[in-house]
């Protein structure tokens, strides 16, 4: 049985958001992100399917997740 390896996820999506895993860039591949976090290809399809769409969403999570933790710090 394989363990997952969470820093592996979040590696994955710092970098996808490095890139700019949004809509506007759709030449974003799987693997360049794989590549940019320095993980086998097969970690993106074991994190997140198969999908641009479901790594993109976690990136929004962080990003969403990073300004609540701003606006509960009383920072900008």
């Amino acid at each position: 049985m394989r363990t997952a390896q969470p820093d592996k996820r979040k590696r994955l999506i710092a970098d996808g958001d490095e890139l700019r895993m949004d809509a506007v860039s759709r030449e974003t591949s799987l693997a360049d992100i794989a590549e940019a976090a320095r993980v086998p290809v097969g970690s993106v399809y074991y994190y997140f399917s198969k999908t641009k769409e479901e790594l993109a969403e976690a990136v929004v999570e962080r990003r969403l997740e990073e300004f609540a933790q701003t606006g509960r710090s009383g920072t900008a």
